[in-house]
């Protein structure tokens, strides 16, 4: 590939990076806006000290839609695919773990 062409690929890239972190930027911006706007999100954010992390504490309170779309913690741990259940069926306990 000529110089040329490889350097302008690379500037277009380079733009188009620049406008999506800047979108990304906006967007988290906006987001805790809204968070600290409504006091039961913003005391719900608390759940990133659980969470380990921001992102995904703010995914686990939109995807709850407040953590109200499940009666029990239970639920919950199913639905995010960290609850794995052994299948076992009298004294037979062979078989891989599931997700009820």
């Amino acid at each position: 590939m000529p110089k040329e062409i490889f350097n302008a690929i690379a500037s277009v890239n380079r733009a188009v990076v620049n406008q999506l972190r800047q979108a990304l930027k906006r967007i988290e911006e906006k987001i805790s806006a809204i968070i600290a706007s409504e006091d039961k999100l913003n005391q719900q954010q608390v759940a990133h000290f659980y969470c380990g992390n921001r992102q995904t504490a703010v995914y686990l309170i939109i995807a709850t839609k407040g953590f109200e779309s499940f009666d029990n913690w239970r639920k919950l741990a199913c639905y995010a695919g960290v609850a794995p259940f052994p299948y076992q069926s009298g004294t037979s306990i062979k078989g891989r773990r599931y997700i009820l």
